[in-house]
């Protein structure tokens, strides 16, 4: 599946070992692009590849699968492979709000 998205978070990463060794993931909240968006969770395993920055424009690369649990709920995932850049996350160059001056006053207290 291809999909544009951009970025609006990260999850924390998780990490484990199995038979095969040591994995992490980390799962990427994303929301597509069109007249009617919609979230979707992206994983990325062992970094690979990168980590895009949250407020990028992205085209994902995925593998999506659905699995049976042992307790027979079923539950989707979108594995992602590969990611082209489409548009840098926008850099914040809003000058620093400095605090209005304190007005003086004739009152005496």
């Amino acid at each position: 599946m291809e999909q544009k998205v951009t970025v609006l978070r990260h999850l924390e990463p998780k990490s484990g070992t199995s038979s095969n060794g040591d994995w992490t993931f980390q799962t990427v909240i994303t929301e597509t692009i069109g007249d009617y968006p919609k979230k979707l969770a992206i994983d990325i395993w062992n970094n690979r590849p990168a980590i895009p920055e949250v407020g990028s424009t992205i085209n994902a690369h995925c593998n999506v699968e659905s699995r049976e649990s042992a307790n027979g709920n079923w539950f989707t995932s979108a594995k992602c492979w590969k990611w082209e850049l489409e548009q840098a996350a926008p850099i914040d160059t809003k000058p620093i709000q400095e605090s209005p001056p304190a007005e003086s006053s004739d009152l005496p207290f």
